[in-house]
């Protein structure tokens, strides 16, 4: 077989083990719930008597049960943490949130039997298009689904948002224009407001404000929601511990006093946030402050009386649906797994009348869960295996343990004792449910994870096979200390690492070409380059960002964008820098066209620039240097040190004033790992020990220095640490322009790493054309290390052979990440 046929067969061999590997690792490690488009129905034998009927002070008889309210009210705050919420009395420090909305805290003490709160906890992820499906269906999302929150698809689950469709009942909503992405078409009056701009803190803020009070006061309406989103933007653009957040909760405070006041008799109010917030303001994870939030129901008459605990009781916010639900007579949504807060059901001051409503209604609960239990297993057959067995059993003997004590006693004689049994068996059956459903949908496939690492063991190992040819791979002692670095939890130590190490060898390549030659160039400039690289090493902890779970870290005051200018020698960026630095109100009544122009000049300019510099006619001067390969790979370099300093301006200014320098920083260690390389082997081929500059020794510090450039750029591999704010360098707020916003975002998150790829194009040359990087004619008579068999005299052409290295490179270093 032709050897070109031969590598092709081995690449197609090897990648289809890779994709088949990371295909059926997947499966096993990201979940998915799947989707069910039954809805429920008023199916179920609601047991209310006389003495419960006249409960109730609304009879409508078109309702699966009588509704306690005709009228809902939804206000979302968006990232409301709890500890926004909790008044504590004896918190005597400053505090930017604490003690901010005292309204809630006024209502609880004061009209106590009126309202309620809670400690309202969310399901991971915690990101806002996933909370508002959480909220409406009950359902549990799994963290596959996050990437869907900047594609807001319609929900097709049974959602009471579609119930209360059905129930030909009118909805009004302003806010988040995440909602009309969930619900297109279902609103009777929609006010929606862009959201993906986290810096803007008061457009939706603001809109909402302009139509919720009229709507309020209009009364045409059955059902009301309003999201804010101040918070949540404050949060990200600040975070809370921040002037503009103590501002933007006593705004709210504000709001909430005139929403509280318009309250009737016959509406129910529920304040929520759909998920708290880190420290720094982020959200999408399962950290305790993420997932705390706060949810307060009120009302114009008692709603309970119930006393409130001491301690803040939690419920999850799957329970938000259920209860919704029936205190509107509406069915519960049939894929819901939340379960009824009990106490908000009081319809008699008889406290056996209420503990035998509460009781129906978790029957009516209990058999909407166990419907749905059936119908996905069905679907599913290896959804919950014999326990879905058990789960029904145990449904079946609750039913008939129901039965056989109203069979037993007359209708309302249970005391309560006997009512308190049955109510807890109903609601620990519920909860075991909702437990189980949970640990299968985040329980990960081990045999389909293990199978899925093996065949990834097989692939690479059978590409160390054939690598094997590379002489000296294995005998790269520097390759093991470079493989223990990169597996070490913390980066820092691997990236002094290749300081030290390449320092080293070309100290040793020195001290062995001393013996060959007395003319050797002096080491006193090149080590003072390492070290300087080394001080710029420690330096780069400066950009670090902090995933939430480090309690222990700090993340850098830089990652926020100081007011202050400065950094950059770049003049469009400084000025840009200035225009954002002024005060916020100055900064507000500058025309719109004024916040973007500077970044669109610079796009402009770099991308006329790239055109011109990657041109065809160039590309042809480069190649027509009178076929002298060192003119022609002296040119390549020089296109990509210009390529470099072009995408540096547009990249800084990505990143902001805060974290611009760290690109300089990377650049520095980009040229001092060139200039370091370019001694080394040069040293090495003059000393001829090259075995001491190994090929994949180089590939491994290069694969270091450009993860390491990922987290000097104040990234980290989690949702929350992406800076979506880049997103709007250049385009306005209310951009529609997704797949603009997109590949900002993705330059700001992976800058550094572009900027390494590129400089692939300046190391390669130095592997493997030898004859180009050293003058000394001694250095002509050594063959290349990659091949072993090929002389460097060869007349093949620089494009065909740079084109090939640049494969070979890219490959090894793909096979090496994975």
């Amino acid at each position: 077989m032709h050897p070109k046929w031969n590598l092709a067969l081995t690449a197609l061999w090897l990648l289809i083990l890779y994709l088949a590997g990371v295909y059926i690792f997947t499966t096993g490690f990201l979940l998915r719930r799947m989707q069910m488009v039954n809805q429920s129905h008023c199916h179920h034998d609601f047991r209310f008597n006389v003495d419960m009927k006249n409960g109730y002070r609304l009879k409508d008889q078109t309702a699966c049960i009588p509704a306690q309210y005709r009228r809902a009210i939804f206000i979302i705050i968006d990232a409301l943490r709890f500890d926004f919420v909790k008044y504590d009395d004896t918190f005597n420090h400053q505090s930017f949130y604490r003690n901010k909305l005292k309204i809630l805290h006024e209502m609880t003490t004061t009209r106590a039997n009126q309202s309620r709160l809670y400690r309202f906890m969310a399901d991971p992820p915690t990101t806002t298009m996933q909370r508002i499906k959480g909220l409406t269906t009950g359902s549990l999302p799994t963290f596959v689904d996050a990437g869907s929150n900047f594609e807001s698809s319609q929900i097709t689950e049974d959602n009471f948002i579609h119930q209360s469709r059905k129930a030909n009942k009118t909805m009004v909503f302003m806010g988040d224009d995440t909602w009309e992405g969930l619900f297109p078409n279902v609103f009777n009056r929609s006010h929606p407001y862009p959201s993906f701009n986290v810096k803007d803190l008061h457009t939706v803020d603001n809109g909402v404000l302009h139509h919720l009070m009229p709507e309020l006061h209009g009364g045409d309406w059955d059902i009301l929601i309003a999201h804010f989103l101040g918070v949540d933007h404050c949060g990200h653009t600040y975070g809370p511990n921040h002037q503009e957040m103590t501002n933007k909760l006593k705004q709210m405070d504000t709001i909430l006093r005139q929403i509280i006041a318009a309250v009737d008799n016959d509406t129910v109010l529920f304040i929520m946030g759909d998920h708290g917030m880190t420290r720094t303001g982020d959200h999408g994870g399962d950290s305790d402050d993420e997932i705390t939030a706060a949810l307060f129901v009120y009302s114009g008459r008692p709603i309970t009386t119930y006393k409130p605990d001491k301690e803040w009781k939690t419920v999850s916010q799957a329970d938000l649906v259920p209860t919704v639900s029936l205190l509107l007579g509406l069915p519960i949504p049939f894929a819901n797994l939340g379960l009824i807060i009990n106490e908000l059901f009081e319809i008699s001051n008889n406290s056996n009348i209420n503990m035998y409503h509460q009781i129906e209604l978790l029957r009516m609960n209990a058999w909407q869960v166990n419907t749905y239990l059936k119908t996905y297993s069905n679907l599913a057959d290896d959804f919950l295996g014999p326990v879905a067995l058990q789960l029904e059993q145990q449904y079946s003997s609750l039913e008939a343990d129901y039965w056989n004590n109203l069979n037993h006693h007359q209708a309302l004689s249970l005391n309560n004792h006997q009512l308190m049994n049955i109510s807890y068996a109903y609601r620990n059956y519920l909860k075991n449910v909702r437990e189980i459903c949970a640990g299968v949908w985040a329980k990960f496939d081990m045999i389909a994870i293990s199978f899925g690492l093996l065949i990834l063991i097989v692939a690479i190992v059978s590409t160390l096979v054939i690598l094997r040819r590379q002489r000296k791979f294995l005998q790269s002692v520097d390759a093991q200390i470079e493989i223990d670095a990169t597996i070490n939890w913390n980066i820092k130590p691997a990236y002094t690492t290749c300081t030290l190490i390449y320092t080293f060898k070309l100290i040793r390549n020195n001290a062995m070409a001393r013996k060959r030659e007395n003319n050797i160039t002096k080491l006193s400039g090149k080590c003072l380059l390492a070290l300087a690289w080394m001080c710029c090493n420690r330096s780069a902890h400066m950009f670090y960002s902090c995933r939430e779970e480090q309690y222990w870290c700090t993340s850098s005051t830089l990652l926020n964008s100081p007011a202050g200018i400065g950094w950059s020698y770049k003049y469009f960026s400084f000025a840009y820098w200035l225009i954002l630095s002024l005060p916020e109100n100055t900064l507000k009544s500058l025309p719109p066209w004024q916040h973007v122009i500077l970044p669109r000049i610079v796009y402009a300019i770099v991308t006329l620039l790239l055109v011109a510099l990657l041109s065809k006619s160039t590309i042809k001067t480069i190649g027509k240097t009178n076929n002298d390969q060192s003119l022609q790979l002296r040119g390549l370099e020089i296109i990509t040190n210009l390529l470099l300093l072009l995408l540096s301006l547009p990249f800084m200014m990505l990143l902001g004033c805060g974290i611009a320098p760290s690109l300089l920083f990377c650049l520095f260690g980009i040229a001092s790992f060139l200039t370091i390389t370019h001694s080394c082997r040069v040293l090495s081929i003059k000393s001829n020990t090259d075995s001491l500059m190994s090929y994949w020794t180089q590939v491994l510090f290069w694969e270091i220095l450009c993860s390491q450039s990922y987290f000097v750029t104040g990234h980290q591999n989690t949702v929350i640490t992406i800076r979506w704010s880049a997103a709007f360098t250049g385009l306005h707020g209310d951009s529609n322009s997704y797949i603009m916003l997109g590949i900002l975002v993705l330059l700001n998150t992976f800058a550094a790493q572009i900027m390494f790829g590129l400089s692939i194009t300046l190391l390669i040359p130095m592997i493997r054309y030898p004859e180009f990087i050293c003058s000394s004619s001694s250095c002509y008579d050594v063959t290349s290390s990659f091949d072993g068999v090929e002389n460097i005299r060869t007349k093949i052409t620089v494009r065909s052979r740079f084109v090939s290295c640049y494969f070979h490179f890219c490959i090894d270093w793909l096979f090496y990440r994975l």
